[in-house]
């Protein structure tokens, strides 16, 4: 949703139609704001169908001037007072996704700190009592907890408010704290989450700051750096480089459509040879990433070193996320892995969260495509060769302790057909508990089914050992 050359009404509308298509509100519910480069305000309207909105049905009004399109949303006083109070604040969602009014109505606020993504992503929460919406009461209630700093608000019976430096970051944030309530609303049919405490979330911090000095860029950048230079620094493609980022966007985004994955979090990459690979820039937007956004990394000689060419994006900004440093130790150590997805799917991640224990032999198929699927500690993603040493062919799924899965593949299909059935079965897994629980496949039927179907991974298993 990065459209800053848009208008800002069709930023607006652009930012509805995405909240709407990913039922994250309803037609008659939210609201979005935004306060362009000279101050206007702008925000959606109130009555109308938020999944049939136009360009021309989004309100705005100047600093100094009258109200322009249809009636504003009745929140507009909560947008407004926001904006007086925050300078830092430009953009304001308000909406009623399932996960969060969940939260909501339950009185409670979803713990931060069992996620690292979320917690990095969306940093606190405040909770408001509640107060009738549309009343000048109800506007300086959330108003106040903003100006305390927070940007996300979950509202006591109602929903939530989140600010942000532009839609983009709004929207991010809101996603994040959604996700986070739909992950544990899914935990808490396995058991209890577990909870970071704050040294490892410091430590995590630190490690992420590493990362950048293990896999700098191949120059470094300077402030004064002229445009025309760091454009010569970038590397031709390849007719094969070309035809892998065509393959790797394609799944993304494939992943985004399905809802497996979130639209700003989680990590891509594949192999484009035995020392390089392609991966997903940080904090890009999954359903808008293009094919020259992609990030050519060069692996380094130590395990997860390396360096990475700009992207050919217009957006120069672009850099890998920090698991990058993991993504190269795997593909050093392991010649069978071309390709690798970390991510955050609701239900494979509540498994995550709560370290529960998980069995792949639920129905042939599932363990045919799973194999193994293992738990690996919080802290063994902060050094990347012990953390490559806790995968091989044989066991190519890790849940990572309060922080997603990591899948790994001999091609990038095999590992997206992984992540859709782990998430498959993940969920199988949590709803059989209304009826009972899942009863696993018997041990001479799971060595029936290794002994026709898996030969050739434990073969190719026994060859990487060699």
């Amino acid at each position: 949703m990065d459209l800053p050359c848009a208008a800002p009404n069709d930023r607006v509308l652009a930012c509805m139609n995405r909240v709407y298509k990913y039922r994250l509100t309803t037609s008659s519910g939210g609201n979005i704001s935004m306060l362009d480069e000279e101050g206007t305000f702008w925000i959606t309207p109130s009555g109308l169908d938020k999944g049939a909105l136009s360009r021309s049905d989004i309100c705005s009004k100047p600093k100094d001037g009258d109200w322009r399109g249809p009636r504003a949303s009745s929140e507009t006083p909560v947008h407004m007072e926001i904006y007086r109070r925050r300078d830092d604040v430009r953009a304001v969602l308000h909406a009623h996704p399932n996960g969060i009014v969940s939260y909501a109505s339950a009185q409670r606020i979803p713990e931060l700190k069992s996620l690292f993504s979320s917690f990095n992503t969306v940093k606190s929460i405040a909770y408001a009592e509640y107060r009738c919406p549309g009343t000048n009461e109800f506007a300086d209630l959330v108003a106040s907890k903003f100006e305390a700093g927070h940007n996300c608000v979950l509202l006591e019976n109602h929903a939530v408010f989140v600010g942000g430096a532009d839609l983009s970051d709004c929207f991010r944030r809101f996603e994040a704290m959604e996700w986070l309530c739909r992950v544990l609303l899914r935990a808490a049919q396995l058991g209890k989450p577990y909870v970071l405490q704050d040294g490892q979330i410091q430590q995590r911090l630190e490690y992420r700051q590493s990362v950048a000095k293990r896999v700098p860029p191949q120059h470094q950048r300077e402030t004064s750096a002229k445009a025309e230079e760091l454009q010569s620094l970038k590397k031709p493609i390849s007719a094969r480089e070309a035809e892998l980022r065509r393959e790797l966007c394609a799944i993304v985004q494939r992943s985004v459509k399905q809802q497996i994955l979130s639209l700003g979090l989680g990590t891509f990459s594949l192999r484009v040879s035995e020392t390089s690979c392609l991966i997903t820039p940080a904090e890009a937007d999954r359903e808008a990433l293009e094919e020259e956004d992609l990030i050519l990394v060069e692996f380094g000689m130590t395990p997860g070193s390396g360096s990475w060419s700009p992207s050919h994006s217009r957006r120069a900004s672009l850099e890998p996320n920090h698991s990058v440093s993991s993504h190269i130790a795997v593909y050093q150590k392991h010649a069978w892995a071309n390709a690798i997805i970390a991510g955050y799917p609701v239900n494979a991640t509540a498994y995550a969260v709560c370290r529960e224990p998980f069995r792949s032999s639920i129905i042939p198929e599932s363990h045919i495509t799973l194999l193994d699927v293992h738990r690996v500690p919080f802290e063994a993603t902060h050094g990347p060769e012990d953390f490559a040493g806790r995968f091989d062919v044989g066991s190519p799924i890790g849940f990572i302790d309060n922080d997603g899965v990591f899948v790994t593949g001999a091609s990038l299909r095999e590992a997206f057909d992984r992540l859709e059935v782990l998430e498959a079965m993940c969920e199988v897994a949590i709803q059989s508990r209304a009826i009972g629980s899942v009863v696993l496949m018997q041990d001479k039927d799971v060595q029936d089914i290794e002994e026709k179907f898996l030969g050739r991974i434990y073969k190719r298993q026994k060859v990487s050992a060699e």
